[in-house]
């Protein structure tokens, strides 16, 4: 959530543009505080800005489910094809720099628990293929609004995995049977 706003290139190193409206970004709090003063030494050190570096049309955020109870994501950057080397690995820093993959993976978790329940209601009663279906349709819905929301990357993610679909929800009782 913004709630501050952040000098993309510090104040410390550039004064100058201390109060230059370009320079100045939305920012969440503690993305403001974990980027600190830092200054970009080489070109693919330096982090994202949202006015300029548009990646929004290109599909570069992923995750993977942890096949583990509680369910648990993993987020990476995944290179699209279009992208030359700099660009993934701004991107790349951009997403190490601001953690973004431990904290998208706690806010998955938590939206995950709050859909666990319906999510076997779904495949108790109709199965794994209509708790895909869903899963799709998850993934159609959040891609709509923004196809790189750790949203859309965690139900990409549940709807790849073999091991989520099928087996998750299943009872240790089940699992003998099967």
């Amino acid at each position: 959530m913004v709630s501050t706003l952040d000098h993309h290139l510090p104040k410390a190193k550039y004064p100058a543009l201390a109060v230059t409206p370009i320079n100045l970004i939305p920012s969440c709090y503690d993305c403001n505080k974990t980027k600190t003063a830092a200054r970009p030494l080489r070109a693919e050190e330096e982090t994202l800005h949202p006015y300029f570096d548009d990646i929004e049309d290109d599909l570069w955020l992923e995750a993977e489910v942890l096949p583990q109870k509680p369910l648990g994501f993993k987020f990476y950057v995944e290179r699209p094809d279009n992208w030359d080397e700099l660009k993934y690995k701004r991107v790349k820093n951009h997403f190490s720099t601001f953690k973004l993959g431990p904290l998208y993976s706690i806010f998955a978790a938590e939206e995950f628990s709050m859909r666990d329940l319906t999510l076997k209601k779904i495949f108790d009663k109709s199965g794994p293929t209509e708790l895909k279906t869903q899963l799709e349709d998850y993934v159609e819905s959040t891609e709509r609004v923004h196809l790189n929301s750790w949203q859309s990357a965690m139900f990409r993610a549940l709807a790849r995995s073999e091991w989520f679909i099928r087996n998750y929800f299943l009872s240790k009782q089940q699992k003998k049977v099967n």
